[in-house]
């Protein structure tokens, strides 16, 4: 049993794989070469592609199901997949966006050392834009300590938008009883939201930002 979750090695692992599900293998193996310390081993995905022939909720079941099985077929040696309660799924955003463009959804894995025992109790999970929301997820391990993981995927705008995105969220989770002590939030938190538009240009190495420009400017 565990001796507390401030005693447990968690590790997390967040991508957002867009159109790289060509590479989910590689990111299987890496998981393996890594996750050998952790006593729980979360990935959380972003912008998981959602196929609109075979239908959203079955696409994104598929999915889930497959990349699962295939991260479990690695690390099974030492590790079980985590039981849900019925009927919860760990995926959202699963709408496409028009009649032509797919979804993109966020998902969780969560997988424990075999001599521990997890058990997702709960989710709640909001997608108001498409591929931007989270899907939060309550875990209780030897039925005894909770843990809330949260997976973001922030909107991309203005620091004020990012700032009641979070604000609302926590709000939302907290009314939903989203209160332990132990939290996880990880994701794609955009947070080049916060910077100069040249800066949103991923390979700026020199970024400032509003804030800095703003101040010098004085």
């Amino acid at each position: 049993n565990t001796t507390g979750v401030d005693k447990l090695k968690i590790g997390v692992c967040s991508w957002n794989i867009g159109n790289n599900m060509n590479k989910i293998k590689s990111l299987i193996d890496s998981i393996r070469q890594t996750s050998t310390d952790s006593d729980i081993l979360i990935v959380g995905l972003q912008e998981l592609p959602v196929t609109l022939s075979e239908g959203t909720n079955k696409s994104i079941s598929d999915k889930y199901r497959l990349i699962e099985g295939e991260i479990h077929t690695k690390i099974k040696d030492k590790y079980d997949i985590c039981e849900k309660i019925p009927n919860l799924n760990p995926y959202t955003c699963i709408n496409t966006v028009s009649s032509a463009t797919p979804g993109f959804g966020i998902t969780t894995f969560v997988f424990h050392k075999k001599e521990i025992n997890v058990v997702i109790i709960q989710k709640n999970d909001n997608c108001d834009k498409y591929t931007k929301g989270y899907l939060a997820l309550k875990i209780q391990i030897d039925n005894e300590a909770v843990i809330d993981i949260i997976n973001v995927h922030a909107p991309l705008n203005t620091i004020d938008e990012s700032k009641t995105f979070f604000d609302n969220m926590f709000q939302v989770t907290k009314d939903n009883n989203f209160s332990s002590p132990f939290q996880i939030l990880f994701g794609d938190m955009n947070s080049r939201s916060i910077m100069t538009h040249n800066c949103e240009l991923k390979k700026v190495t020199n970024c400032k930002t509003k804030k800095d420009i703003e101040n010098n400017s004085k």
